[in-house]
């Protein structure tokens, strides 16, 4: 049997075919083309989304922009939160570098962060592509993969957004390139590249801080050499210290305080406790309570005058006494919205207590078991078209726009595909150590789900290109392998 057959991959040398680096100039020139027309779709339905020509701006872009703006304005770096006060170390100034130094060149910083973006994309692809390539030593795999995730609108419309999302996703997959680099050669040069690409992945999603910590536990399972692997972590840690320093000094000086990356979990927002209060009786109920533009969330149900209108129904397995509890707490939630007093937010609490309590004693099963797993096929089973700005009510909508739906649902499809062939070959083949590549979506799929309760999707795309890799790297392989088979029986 062969290795490609098996799975059994040796570790990628010079006579391994490699794909040409030109590669990069249509990935990204197809990049920047996609960006330019989901840019041009949104523009289209909300023009004040589009600043520029090509950049989009979305609900949480100001809160990474504007301590900028203030800091080249007024010498301070903040912004201004839900209660009008001064938010001092809400988002780290990290993803914003480039659109501080790009404003103070004066030059379009915003649209210029979209193109960084497209070219990083393009990066991450064609990094993916040739280890695919040198994995399977199938040019033709490679190829596939650029196309199914070049032609992918469940990814590529995040580009033009000023948010982390689409950059995030493009230094997880080249985090993942490169550790699986430094499984197959021992190198320290990799090593280096993978802490600075890791400490730029944390600066810009810190949720991704917990991931560096597993990179030595595998180190020290593979070598059993306890003061190489401290001197190997040295190194994978250093470039994040190094940059994470000055944020460090800077909030030991304003604030006095230390923490590692930002004030409080939700940047300083400042959400009154009222709403924090609706979240989590909407997870006590095992649903959504934060992504209120789902229209088939319970957040947008509780939401006044939520956009677009809710579509949400409630549980099945609700009984009529259950039903009028949650009316009642959604109504006093409104009523609050409207107006914010301390009466109105003092009575919507109080029947969010009363009648969590009533789900609590007639609902156990559901509320101390079941429950828990209701985010995480929300987070996964989805159309992946949905983000898309395609949709009838849009000036700018043609019937031939169904094509770029159903390219980003069946590449979205095709990814999850990968990811639960790859569950499947970690258990066939433990020998082929695909299983690494598993780590960063299930940690994305089980922290959004289970830990924060945040079933919104754009958390998930960070594992998208490296689950479409598994996809490619494990189905060809695996049908060369049934291929032979039935050679064998004829």
């Amino acid at each position: 049997m062969s290795n490609e057959a098996s799975g059994r991959q040796e570790a990628p040398d010079h006579q391994a075919p490699r794909l040409n680096p030109w590669w990069l100039v249509p990935l990204f020139l197809g990049a920047l083309a996609e960006a330019m027309l989901f840019s041009h779709l949104i523009a289209c339905a909300n023009p004040e989304l589009r600043p520029g020509i090509l950049a989009t701006v979305g609900g949480d872009t100001q809160s990474y922009l504007l301590p900028m703006d203030h800091l080249v304005d007024e010498g301070q770096y903040y912004t201004l939160n839900m209660q009008g006060e001064k938010t001092l170390a809400g988002r780290m100034p990290y993803y914003a570098v480039p659109y501080l130094l790009l404003r103070l060149a004066g030059l379009p910083a915003a649209d210029i962060m979209a193109v960084l973006q497209a070219a990083l994309f393009a990066l991450a692809l064609w990094a993916l592509a040739d280890l695919l390539v040198r994995e399977t030593r199938s040019r033709w795999c490679g190829y596939l993969f650029m196309l199914a995730g070049g032609l992918s609108g469940h990814f590529t419309s995040y580009l033009p957004a000023i948010l982390p999302d689409a950059i995030g996703a493009s230094l997880a997959a080249l985090a993942m390139h490169r550790f699986w680099l430094t499984e197959k050669r021992d190198r320290a040069s990799d090593r280096w590249l993978l802490g600075g690409i890791l400490a730029a992945l944390i600066l810009v999603k810190p949720y991704f801080a917990p991931l560096i910590a597993l990179i030595p536990l595998r180190w020290l399972y593979k070598s059993r050499n306890l003061r190489q692997t401290a001197a190997r972590s040295v190194i994978l840690a250093t470039p994040l210290l190094i940059m994470l320093a000055p944020w460090w000094i800077r909030n030991a000086l304003v604030m006095g305080r230390f923490f590692p990356f930002q004030q409080d979990m939700y940047a300083g927002y400042g959400y009154s406790s009222t709403e924090l209060r609706s979240r989590s009786f909407a997870q006590a109920a095992g649903e959504d309570g934060v992504v209120w533009w789902d229209p088939y969330s319970m957040a947008s149900c509780m939401r006044l005058d939520p956009q677009p209108p809710s579509r949400y129904t409630w549980p099945e397995y609700f009984k009529d006494g259950t039903v009028a509890g949650f009316n009642q707490v959604v109504a006093a939630y409104k009523t609050f919205q409207a107006a914010p007093t301390p009466e109105h937010a003092a009575t919507a609490e109080a029947l969010m207590d009363s009648v969590q309590n009533a789900y609590i004693q007639q609902y156990p099963l559901h509320y101390y078991v079941t429950n828990h797993f209701n985010a995480l096929p929300r987070l996964l089973f989805h159309s992946g078209s949905a983000n898309l700005p395609v949709h009838a009510s849009n000036p700018c909508y043609g019937s031939w726009q169904f094509l770029l739906k159903l390219a980003a649902s069946l590449a979205y499809w095709a990814s999850l595909a990968g990811l639960l062939l790859g569950i499947a070959w970690a258990f066939a083949d433990r020998a082929a150590n695909l299983w690494l590549w598993l780590v960063v979506p299930l940690y994305l799929a089980l922290f959004f789900s289970l830990v924060v309760v945040a079933p919104e999707w754009r958390y998930f795309s960070g594992a998208f290109l490296i689950d479409l890799w598994l996809l490619f790297r494990i189905a060809p392989p695996a049908l060369l392998k049934v291929k032979a088979r039935l050679a064998k029986r004829t």
